[in-house]
């Protein structure tokens, strides 16, 4: 009676194994495929794969979207309401990079296969997110690179190339806004570059002009002011996969907070339902934001 038991217990949690096997599959791991995004503001989606085609709608730039097949030079993608639709490959990427602080890394990522790794150095202060102009700390959030600047200077602080990222985003701008360190104007300005993939404004009390770069001192130490540093060396390979257009960049403190947001979409639901309570509640910073 008791042998019997126990292997009814063994079957019962066999059998709950398999039928939940999707789910333990998703709890150890947390690369499942991204799709493409777009590096462009306002991309057209067409009907077919065709430049005649007619347009369905326009995509915003660094919005992932699922792939359904591929012709030749174009992606079927489907949109966030279901519709499917064409895309010129030139527009769209899968390539972005992740940078891990505590971990002093930056990650090639293309969707969620890692494809290079190089060691980085932050800025003095590397443990917080940066809050305003001058604490010394390195971002963390969702951004994209907003400029490349092929000349640099001087060249011993930043090397041969340096890639802008779009500091401040929204959520710091709606930060600082409620925080009373921007105007209602500059916080426009901020959301009206985010939402066009423009250089945001640089020159408020949250600070800006942060950069991914090279320079002399590499990844010796954190050394800079809230940038990320490379070798010289690693800094040509990483700009060699990147986008000439566009390309995300997603700033964690850790790799288990990278997990924690990624994995299986928690942080991004309860994102996005607290923004559709702002705009059931309403907030007065938000009023005129995206015109």
């Amino acid at each position: 009676m008791i042998k019997t038991k126990k292997w009814f217990r063994t079957g019962f949690w066999l059998l709950l194994m398999i039928l939940h096997w999707p789910v333990f599959i998703m709890a150890d791991t947390w690369d499942q495929p991204k799709g493409l995004y777009s590096v462009k503001s306002k991309v057209r989606v067409r009907k077919s794969a065709s430049l005649t085609s007619s347009i369905i709608c326009k995509i915003r730039h660094g919005r992932w979207h699922p792939v359904i097949k591929r012709r030749g030079n174009w992606a079927q993608i489907r949109l966030p309401d279901g519709r499917m639709g064409w895309v010129h490959q030139s527009n769209l990427s899968d390539i972005w990079l992740m940078v891990l602080k505590k971990e002093r890394q930056i990650l090639v990522k293309k969707q969620y296969q890692t494809i290079a790794v190089y060691p980085i150095a932050l800025g003095f202060n590397p443990k917080g997110d940066k809050k305003r102009l001058g604490d010394g700390c390195t971002p963390e959030g969702r951004f994209y690179i907003c400029e490349v600047n092929r000349k640099p200077a001087p060249f011993h602080t930043y090397g041969h190339t340096s890639l802008r990222i779009s500091y401040p985003n929204q959520e710091d701008a709606r930060r600082g806004l409620h925080k009373r360190m921007i105007t209602k104007t500059q916080y426009r300005s901020i959301v009206r570059s985010i939402n066009r993939g423009m250089i945001p404004l640089q020159t408020t009390k949250l600070g800006g002009s942060i950069k991914i770069h090279g320079g002399d001192a590499g990844n010796t130490s954190d050394w800079t002011l809230g940038c990320i540093a490379l070798s010289n060396r690693d800094l040509t390979k990483l700009v060699s996969h990147i986008h000439p257009e566009l390309t995300i960049v997603e700033i964690y403190k850790n790799k288990k907070r990278a997990k924690e947001i990624n994995h299986s979409g928690i942080q991004n639901i309860g994102t996005e339902r607290r923004g559709q309570q702002l705009i059931k509640d309403g907030c007065h910073y938000t009023r005129h934001a995206t015109t």
